[in-house]
């Protein structure tokens, strides 16, 4: 076997953890923490939107973003 075949069949066992997984795509840390920063959050309010479930963190996101915009 080459290669090539090993890493496809890697590839084809390989399964994401669960709490990866969300309706889009993983948001890191990182992500988060920084589109929290742009849109004026405290620190101590983004370490506790880490601390939420990774499928949450889009909603919380959006909710921070859209807070200071007038309709």
């Amino acid at each position: 076997m080459n290669i090539l075949e090993e890493l496809k069949t890697l590839q084809q066992q390989f399964n994401p953890p669960e709490h990866t997984k969300t309706g889009d795509s993983y948001i890191s840390d990182a992500v988060t923490y920084s589109a929290l920063y742009r849109a004026g959050c405290d620190e101590s309010v983004i370490n506790d939107v880490l601390l939420e479930p990774v499928e949450k963190r889009s909603e919380w996101i959006a909710y921070f973003e859209n807070l200071g915009v007038k309709k």
